[in-house]
């Protein structure tokens, strides 16, 4: 599956161990910050989700005095088509990603945070895109991923998709809260970015397209804009 040109993986197509490849750091001259890309099968990585449940609807939290971050938290459950054995292998493929990225952070780590550590010492700086915890009784909550959604001006930067192939016009970031029901589930179009920071390091989502339950028809296609399979 395509979008516009770039490859979309499928989730129940996704093998993280064969197809997954990080190049080696690069030092942006601009920034002075080190940059590196998740790239499956040589092309940028960018993959379809499962239907999964958004338990809070669009979290926002402040990113310096004058800038609002946002994000559309994803659990391993649904509450739509895809079955909890689709999704807890989907999820299991994205902590694969995890794994990986504290091996490559030892491999690099004298490049990165100017001095060699060990796995288990990276681990610890890591932040992981796959997040989890235990609740008081040390019973583990499920599993969750936390993809932003990126701004346009004043206007998300993201296609969603609902009862059709064409994308819901949308003025302002409102109109995404009126969408994005907390409870229901989506499918997004998500891509990892990594960042290196001098003390810690990581892997963050970011949503390309979202898709909410809908019915629609072979006719609507646009191509290159809905990227979803059926």
């Amino acid at each position: 599956m395509s979008k516009s040109g770039v490859q979309v993986v499928r989730f129940k197509d996704l093998d993280v161990s064969t197809h997954l490849t990080i190049h080696k750091p690069l030092l942006h001259s601009k920034t002075n910050v080190y940059n590196a890309v998740l790239l499956y099968q040589d092309m940028p990585f960018i993959v379809e989700t499962p239907y999964l449940k958004n338990p809070f609807g669009i979290t926002e939290y402040q990113k310096g005095e004058d800038r609002v971050a946002r994000s559309i938290t994803l659990m391993s459950s649904g509450t739509y088509t895809d079955t909890q054995e689709t999704i807890t292998s989907f999820f299991q493929e994205l902590k694969k990603i995890d794994e990986l990225m504290v091996v490559y952070g030892a491999k690099y780590s004298e490049l990165l945070f100017e001095k060699s550590m060990s796995e288990d010492e990276v681990r610890q700086i890591y932040e992981p895109g796959v997040r989890g915890k235990l609740d008081k009784s040390g019973v583990p909550y499920p599993d969750k991923i936390s993809p932003k959604v990126l701004e346009d001006g004043k206007v998300p930067k993201i296609n969603v998709f609902k009862n059709s192939k064409s994308p819901i016009e949308m003025s302002g970031w409102d109109d995404l809260k009126e969408l994005i029901v907390p409870g229901t589930s989506l499918r997004g179009i998500i891509q990892p970015r990594l960042y290196f920071m001098k003390h810690k390091f990581g892997v963050v989502y970011e949503y390309h397209q979202i898709k909410l339950p809908s019915v629609v028809t072979k006719s609507e296609m646009k191509m290159g804009v809905y990227s979803f399979s059926e």
